[in-house]
Parts: C-alpha cells; structure tokens; sequence
C-alpha cells in the first residue's frame, strides 16, 4: 500500500514539475522580435535565429471591448418668458389721464430747479447718468475713463464726457408752465434730480440738446427718427408721473406719433 502510495505521489512530482518546466520555458524569441512557441532545431529559422531562449509565453493580450457611445439626450426646449403686454387702447388711455390747457403764463427761472443734487454715494446726479449710461470703461468713484456713450437723439457716439449734457427729457421751464410752478422747491429739485425712471434724464450731445431747447414735441423731434417713439413714450410717462399738463398742439403731436407705436409694457413709470 506505502509502495503505491510513494509512486503515487512521485507521479504528480513529475507532473507538476513537467507543468511548471513547461510555463517556465515555454519559447524563444527571434532575432526580429517576434516570439516562437518552440525552442527545437530550426527554431525562429524564418526570423533570423534565436535571440533568446527559454522565454514563458507572454500573457494574452484582452481585446477591449469598444465602449458604445451613449447617444446624448436632448434638452427641453426653453421656453421664453411671455412678456405682458399692455392692451392697445394703454396708451391712449395713459395720455386721457394727462390734462389739456394752455401754458400757465408764471415767469420762469431756472433757478427755482436746484442741480445737480448729491446722491447717497456722493455723487452728484449728472456723474450718476453719466456712470449709469456708458458703454465700457471703468468708473473710478465718481468719475468714468475710458467709456463712450450713445446719445440717442441723433445715434451719435461720444467719447468723452465733455461733449455731452444730462437733458431733463420734460424741460425744466416745460415743467414750470405745466404745473411745477406751483411746487414746494422740494419737489421740483427731486424732479429736477429724478434717478428713479431711467427716461427722465438721459445722456445726449450737447448739440442736440441746445437745439431742443425747452421746446415740447409740437415743436421738435429727435433728429433721429427711430427714436421717435421711445422720445414720445418717454414724454408721456414722465408728464404722466408728475402730474404735469399738455396744451393742445402737444397733445396732437404726442396722439400722432403713439398711432404708430407698438404696445410696451408698464407704460407708467
């Protein structure tokens, strides 16, 4: 039994050690590189000889697997945000609120109107639309470098401040003759100074401004024609806001430009 056992296991000695003998020395590799599963006579023969002897075959390489690529899901849509829009008869019924009678005959000084007041950061108002309306450059404090604006009366650029007046879009003597002569001075200096809607002052070249003068809509326009209608709606709002009158050639002018406007929201500042 001990004689069959002992052969027994001097048989799996040789099998395991012919198993690890042929993992150990598997092959050759040729002159060129390439491997030969052999190590006999004529091994390597069509490659240039052996250059190594005795070498375990290199372990298979795993073919990877291409990875599909996933097939992107499109986005939803984005709606865009509606927009209110004001009914048709908005404006119309904006400028019935606004009340028609002729220029009160109070003489005007323009002293009456303080300007250009102190801000909260210590700007004064003008430095305000100026650093509120340019284009580019840097403000530093109070003062602006290196910026251009538009001025929109007549689509001009300008590049330095300089060229450039703040325009009360209702002129101050306007004012006085449709209902700010009867105004505590506190109140005409915060129309005078008013930040609150962007239209009420507004950046423009000093030309322009000159050659509107304190006159209303009757008697001029924009040189550029399409701001006509922001320039009217603007009026509007602002003679709306402050209670102010229209005489009646202004009203007419004001009645035949909104006629071919489009509606816009919030006419009311």
């Amino acid at each position: 039994m001990r004689k069959y056992l002992l052969f027994g296991a001097t048989a799996l000695l040789l099998l395991a050690g012919s198993s690890l003998n042929t993992a150990a020395f598997a092959g050759s590799i040729c002159k060129d590189g390439s491997y030969s599963p052999s190590e006999g006579r004529g091994t390597c023969s069509s490659h240039g000889g052996v250059a190594t002897s005795g070498v375990p075959a290199p372990a298979p390489v795993a073919t990877p697997v291409p990875v599909p690529t996933p097939t992107p899901t499109p986005s939803p849509a984005l709606s865009q945000p509606s927009i209110p829009q004001v009914a048709g008869s908005a404006w119309a019924s904006l400028v019935q609120q606004i009340p028609v009678r002729q220029p009160l005959a109070v003489k005007y000084s323009r002293a009456a109107f303080k300007l250009w007041t102190k801000q909260p950061d210590g700007c004064t108002t003008r430095e305000e639309v100026l650093i509120q309306e340019k284009q580019g450059g840097l403000a530093y404090g109070c003062t602006v470098s290196g910026a251009t604006w538009y001025s929109p009366y007549d689509g001009r650029w300008a590049s330095s401040a300089r060229d450039l007046d703040i325009d009360h879009m209702v002129p101050l003597k306007e004012a006085w003759i449709s209902g700010a002569s009867a105004w505590s001075p506190t109140m005409r200096t915060a129309f005078a100074n008013d930040l609150s809607y962007d239209n009420s002052l507004i950046a423009v070249t000093a030309s322009s401004n000159r050659s509107k003068g304190d006159r209303d809509p009757a008697k001029w326009m924009p040189p550029n024609g399409d701001y006509h209608c922001t320039y009217v709606q603007s009026w509007v709002s602002v003679k709306a806001k402050w209670k102010l009158a229209m005489d009646a050639a202004e009203r007419a002018k004001v009645d035949s430009v909104l006629g071919g406007c489009p509606d816009v929201a919030n006419p009311i500042p």
